[in-house]
């Protein structure tokens, strides 16, 4: 579990960080195309990154052994600590640093709604704020990482296991 905790907090910490370097840099916004697909590919190449040297970091402390179960469950667990951190940090963000944020994926969503009626505007309104309250910001987080971790974690899993022989110590698990 400390292993998970410690690379989960490393993906978040990593994926703050990038998210404040576009940010700063201009490329973070609903405006920005080229920003949204560095950001997307970069998210994901430090998730699986950080779960990969994660499985790797728990795989050495098991004497080079680890199951397909082993390697899933620390993945999934990785997703799920990196997911609560980057949760967190996108309240803060969208709440205190940049509330424009939440102003510009709120009229991003009405004008998807097009030629709405009052009522619909409403409603679409209400799921925004709903879909953007602290608590649903880091559960959808947390349960993007969990998938991407259980997805991630399947191959990740396959490739580096390496079973402990039948009757070898089980020490250091």
């Amino acid at each position: 579990m400390n292993n998970a905790i410690k690379w989960g907090a490393i993906m978040g910490v990593a994926l703050i960080v990038m998210n404040l370097i576009l940010y700063v840099a201009g490329l973070a916004g609903p405006g920005s195309t080229a920003g949204a697909i560095i950001a997307f590919i970069l998210n994901y190449v430090i998730s699986i990154g950080a779960m990969v040297m994660g499985v790797k970091a728990f795989k050495s402390a098991n004497d080079g052994y680890l199951s397909f179960g082993q390697g899933l469950g620390q993945s999934v667990l990785i997703g799920l600590v990196g997911g609560l951190i980057s949760g967190i940090y996108a309240y803060i963000f969208m709440t205190y640093i940049d509330p424009s944020a939440m102003d510009a994926l709120r009229e991003g969503a009405m004008a998807g709604a097009g030629d709405a009626s009052e009522d619909q505007e409403a409603l679409v309104d209400t799921i925004i704020k709903i879909l953007t309250s602290p608590v649903t910001l880091i559960l959808l987080y947390s349960f993007m990482k969990v998938c991407l971790g259980l997805i991630a974690g399947l191959a990740i899993g396959a490739i580096m296991k390496n079973e402990r022989p039948y009757g070898a110590s089980n020490e250091t698990l």
